[in-house]
């Protein structure tokens, strides 16, 4: 048990500086190296309780972390361009998600966790793309970071309900009992973090990098604890909580905080990633039909961000931009892969599905990119040439 905690240790860790250098999809990494370690190759670790407890705890300390970098004022800055690119990929997505797994025969709960995995962005995969080619601050690189962000949130607070309702069953009352439930919750923590922080923060009682530090993971930790006693999942309140204390911190002190946290992140989150690509029954692949499933998962997750980033831009850029914009929205990653993991854990989706969803994760976070590139290419020449000008 120690053995292949150290071992995650050491790999995950590696792995996770190796991602950042090479610009590859870390959670994707640590996917592909559990599916190393665990039983479909080398055999070297199984899954315990104790790295269940460790990918639990990491989990929630990124998706803290992760709600701390949000920053509302910058959502506002694409306008309402952003918000309707994403409402349209995440409608664009659950919906066909949901009717692929109702094809495939996937009874509603776990068709509805299907469209919900595909209506996460990846805004790590997307942001260092933009980093790379230099269109950080340029008005495309704004509008796609706000429906990035804008999508988790979305997503995330559907999770938070859809893990409610389904715990209770499918009745109109039940439903819309957890939708007010996981409003009121999310709306009432994200709003006391944030005051509470400023409070504090007004008043000088947490200048120290220390004390910004052990409130920041003492809200993530009871934001967490509090949703999950009520039904709404440990992840969602654990980065509600995190925007909000983000919020409620002066100037740049929560991009601080959240560099300071970095490092904590980086020793646990491979532990549930890791995880994923251990559990998952890969030979499962054999089946003709859920290869099929796969094809159209794919599908659905490329068209239904590319037509929702052109359709949402409508306008407002070029049709290339437009197209720029879809592309960018297609990676998904970690909020995609955490829902899956949630969903497979309620039982709410078998071991074909999940397996279908983390190798569709694994392909749309390496295509997007890839089709993304040469707009991105075309764009920063534009720009280039128009300096020399």
């Amino acid at each position: 048990m120690l053995s292949d905690v150290v071992l995650i240790l050491i790999l995950g860790g590696g792995l996770s500086w190796l991602s950042l250098r090479l610009r590859f999809p870390n959670a994707v990494a640590q996917v592909l190296l559990g599916v190393l370690l665990g039983t479909a190759l080398l055999g070297w670790v199984s899954h315990t309780p104790v790295l269940h407890a460790l990918g639990e705890l990491g989990v929630v300390l990124l998706l803290g972390v992760a709600g701390l970098e949000v920053r509302l004022d910058r959502l506002t800055a694409a306008g309402s361009t952003g918000l309707l690119v994403a409402l349209l990929g995440i409608v664009f997505s659950v919906a066909g998600g949901y009717g692929i797994a109702l094809l495939y025969g996937s009874p509603g709960d776990e068709a509805l966790y299907v469209g919900l995995v595909l209506a996460a962005t990846s805004i790590g995969i997307t942001v260092q793309l933009l980093q790379q080619f230099g269109l950080v601050g340029h008005r495309i690189a704004d509008i796609l970071v706000a429906a990035a962000v804008i999508d988790d949130v979305i997503a995330l607070y559907l999770l938070g309900a859809a893990h409610g309702v389904l715990s209770d069953g499918f009745s109109i009352p039940d439903v819309l009992g957890y939708v007010l439930l996981a409003m009121l919750v999310l709306g009432g923590l994200f709003l006391v973090c944030r005051w509470l922080i400023g409070w504090l923060s007004r008043k000088a009682l947490i200048d120290g990098r220390w004390q910004r530090g052990v409130l920041t993971l003492s809200a993530i930790g009871l934001g967490a604890l509090l949703t999950e006693s009520l039904g709404l999942s440990s992840v969602v309140g654990a980065f509600f909580a995190g925007i909000g204390v983000g919020e409620g911190l002066k100037d740049n002190a929560s991009e601080i905080c959240a560099r300071d946290l970095q490092p904590a992140v980086l020793v646990l989150m491979p532990f549930f990633f890791v995880m994923i690509g251990v559990q998952a029954q890969w030979e499962i692949l054999n089946q003709p039909v859920l290869l099929w499933l796969v094809v159209g998962l794919i599908a659905i997750a490329v068209v239904s961000k590319a037509v929702g980033g052109v359709l949402g831009a409508l306008g407002v850029v070029s049709w290339r931009d437009r197209w720029l914009i879809g592309f960018g929205m297609i990676a998904r990653g970690e909020v995609g892969l955490i829902i899956a993991s949630i969903g497979a854990a309620q039982g709410h989706i078998t071991r074909p599905i999940f397996v279908a969803l983390v190798l569709t994760t694994i392909i749309v976070s390496v295509l997007g990119p890839m089709l993304m590139l040469p707009l991105a290419k075309r764009l920063r020449a534009e720009m280039t040439a128009g300096v020399a000008r």
